[in-house]
């Protein structure tokens, strides 16, 4: 069975179509074994290109799209088994003649058109099959460079992670500073003063900033120095320390500072606006305290704002100041959630002990707090 055509409009190059080819061979495969009543101990599928045979037998991910798909469905045909594809030599594919010519005289009824190829009659062994792929660059195959950087890094003379504070590290090179500039002086070794440990703490500082130097001397797309630090505007010292909080200066570029005239205008304005001013505080009025019988609303807070239970003060506890910060509320047991709350009978009721910030005490509307307060010191009186 052989199948050609002309190539097609859209360029595509010799392996492509050599691919295509080895496609339709193995859709060709899938439908004889399925229509055939035949069981195959062995089938073969001869491909004419080596570039091909080595294609299947890579991972159809090096490729690109066109290849990579291609390659795909004939690996997935073979579920991995890719020994049944083999190269053979283009003098012994008769499917070539198609588009290489032939005289009427070479398709006559003894040509290899009618009766197969000779070799085919011989043992497989003859046949010069190669079904080892070649190791060469294949077209179509994505190119993966492999770049290796080596940055050489000063370690640090010190492993500053090995100290529980700062201050211990700075104690311990200003000791190794004052040694290292009285060693040869015959000098006190022992004694740190506050300048040698203001020098040891810019020292390890230094040290530390060189991990990251290299960022802060970047430059961004707006012209900013810093890298990702550029936002801080940091800038080098003059003792060489990086440093940050330049851009507070930028906020006063004149160097502007108040004389008489400005504090006159200020004073001004202050007697203009200051008595237009408000002053808010916290109110803090008398509040009486819960007494029993006091309808309150529950707001405990492992429940939804929308799900409060109602309760009935049952017994409070007043304090030695006399207010009264925490009572027993006794509430009805249903289910929180349901629409429609039933209240089956006594059984259900529940008394717990509720701090007093957690319950919000109900007036009847026809009286407010005032009123209700008056009426309570006169009932007292």
């Amino acid at each position: 069975m052989a199948k050609c055509r002309i190539a097609p409009i859209n360029k595509l190059s010799t392996p492509q179509m050599e691919l295509n080819a080895a496609v339709l061979s193995k859709r060709g495969r899938k439908v004889i074994e399925k229509e055939m009543r035949f069981d195959f101990e062995r089938v073969l599928q001869i491909v004419d290109s080596e570039t091909v045979l080595s294609m299947i037998h890579k991972t159809s991910t090096r490729f690109k799209v066109y290849e990579g798909v291609r390659i795909g469905e004939i690996q997935a045909a073979t579920e991995g088994d890719l020994t049944c594809w083999a190269w053979m030599s283009g003098q012994h594919n008769t499917a070539d003649w198609l588009t290489r010519g032939r005289t009427p005289q070479e398709l006559n009824n003894d040509s290899h058109w009618w009766n197969e190829p000779p070799i085919l009659y011989r043992p497989i062994e003859e046949w010069g099959l190669k079904f080892n792929p070649k190791k060469e660059p294949l077209p179509g195959e994505k190119k993966v460079h492999v770049v290796a950087a080596a940055a050489s890094v000063e370690a640090l003379l010190i492993d500053y992670e090995r100290f529980s504070n700062i201050n211990k590290a700075i104690w311990v090179v200003a000791r190794l500073l004052n040694i290292a500039k009285k060693s040869f002086k015959g000098g006190r070794t022992l004694s740190i003063s506050v300048k040698q440990l203001q020098e040891a703490e810019n020292f390890i500082v230094k040290e530390v900033q060189k991990s990251f130097e290299s960022e802060l001397t970047k430059t961004d797309r707006k012209g900013r120095k810093g890298g990702r630090f550029a936002c801080l505007n940091p800038v080098q010292d003059e003792s060489g320390l990086w440093v940050v909080g330049q851009r507070l200066k930028n906020k006063n570029p004149g160097g502007w500072q108040p004389n008489d005239r400005d504090r006159r205008v200020l004073e001004e304005m202050d007697g203009v606006i200051r008595p237009n001013l408000g002053y808010s505080c916290k109110w803090n009025t008398a509040n009486r305290n819960l007494r029993p019988g006091d309808v309150v609303i529950i707001a405990d807070r492992n429940t939804l704002r929308g799900d409060y239970r109602l309760g009935i003060v049952q017994e409070v506890f007043p304090s030695q100041d006399g207010k009264v910060r925490r009572v027993n509320v006794m509430y009805k047991n249903f289910q929180i959630g349901e629409k429609v709350q039933k209240y089956k009978g006594h059984n259900e009721a529940v008394i717990v002990s509720r701090s007093a910030q957690r319950l919000s005490l109900l007036v009847p509307v026809d009286m407010d707090q005032d009123q209700e307060t008056k009426s309570e010191a006169k009932e007292s009186v």
